[in-house]
């Protein structure tokens, strides 16, 4: 391989973890951020006085249930959107490891490959990981909503 190659791979592999890396911390965040702010509303709606008297009337139990709604519809797009990019960057950085012949054994050690078979499907696995954690803000969505219905009759 040319050396002018070798370098762009290089550049480009260094671009793609890094913003592999960013793409991970951001969902931590958006998980972490989601999970913090519908706990706080829970509390608030269970102990805030003011809060409660707020939502005292259906139309605003319904303008709240609304905005629930579409906030978390709101984190579980950019989650999705993050997993799918994340992919697209795995496939790339997987395609750059083929060129540098990553996976052929014998290249760089003696009897084996740096890398294992499984690596080559690295951003093309199933999403079971990206729904269970956008269930987990439907989950807490869903009993912020319950806590704003509930409290509003009690």
């Amino acid at each position: 391989m040319e050396m002018d190659k070798v370098q762009i791979l290089t550049t480009a592999y260094n671009a793609h973890k890094q913003e592999l890396l960013y793409r991970r911390r951001s969902e931590f965040v958006t998980g972490g951020v989601s999970v913090l702010f519908y706990t706080l509303g829970i509390v608030f709606v269970l102990y805030h006085p003011g809060l409660r008297q707020a939502l005292n009337s259906g139309a605003a139990r319904a303008l709240a249930t609304v905005l629930v709604i579409v906030i978390a519809n709101m984190q579980c797009y950019h989650l999705i959107k993050n997993y799918k990019r994340h992919c697209d960057i795995q496939r790339a950085i997987c395609s750059i490891d083929h060129a540098f012949g990553f996976f052929i054994p014998g290249e760089y050690l003696a009897d084996d490959a740096l890398y294992d078979e499984t690596w080559k499907n690295s951003g093309r696995e199933r999403a079971e990981g990206i729904f269970s954690r956008s269930l987990v803000i439907i989950a807490f969505a869903s009993l912020l909503v319950i806590t704003i219905w509930l409290k509003g009759w009690a």
